[in-house]
């Protein structure tokens, strides 16, 4: 039926999306120290061109972090609120477009502060400002945890049939068999994103925060 067909289209331009984001992140990971400024005698050397794109790109895709937040609202809006799934899809460009000026904004912002420089294992903002790491960068990924677990949880309490809500449409389900296979579907799949997603990121947001403390710790007592 076109529901499930607006459903199964929906699902797949957000994991295109987000594969199409991974992928260029890991690109930029994966070059590594490749543009890391010898350091000789100086702590915080002035970054190559090549050093300050490299940091640029590595802060740009945070957009990847966040689209994740958007798959699970998409999610959310599909199950909960019973939004059409043709609408949900029609609204994505609005969504990258919005997400796509924000992380634009935010590595300019870095790049104007001078923040780029050597993050140990590439370039990005400097490890001699880990509470601009912090601020810049893993406030959005902790925001984007927080909004992936209560769309989660928003979804575990939703109805598994026809609310006979407007907006429902027999968007859903065609049955009450097929609703309740439609959402444990989607609950499933959600529950795989928010497990990798929190899996990918734990350990730098764990890291940054005690570099960023220790830093603060040492700075108060010289």
């Amino acid at each position: 039926s076109r529901p499930k067909v607006d459903r199964k289209e929906l699902g797949v331009r957000l994991v295109f999306v987000a594969s199409v984001l991974d992928a260029s992140q890991a690109f930029w990971f994966a070059l590594g120290p490749a543009f890391l400024p010898y350091e000789g005698p100086n702590q915080n050397p002035t970054p190559s061109a090549g050093c300050l794109l490299q940091a640029w790109m590595v802060q740009f895709n945070l957009i990847s972090v966040a689209w994740y937040a958007i798959i699970s609202l998409n999610f959310y809006y599909l199950l909960v609120k019973r939004v059409n799934a043709r609408k949900l899809r029609r609204l994505l460009k609005y969504e990258f477009a919005v997400l796509f000026v924000f992380c634009a904004a935010l590595a300019f912002i870095c790049l104007g502060l001078d923040l780029y420089g050597n993050a140990s294992l590439w370039c990005w903002i400097a490890d001699v400002h880990p509470w601009s790491q912090i601020g810049f960068f893993y406030t959005i990924v902790f925001a984007a945890w927080a909004t992936c677990i209560f769309c989660l949880i928003a979804a575990r309490g939703a109805p598994l049939v026809s609310t006979g809500h407007p907006q429902d449409g027999s968007d859903l389900i065609d049955s009450s068999v097929a609703a309740d296979e439609s959402s444990s579907a989607v609950r499933s799949r959600l529950r795989k994103y928010i497990a990798s997603f929190t899996f990918l990121w734990m350990f730098g947001l764990a890291n940054r925060t005690g570099e960023a403390f220790r830093d603060f710790l040492k700075t108060g007592l010289v």
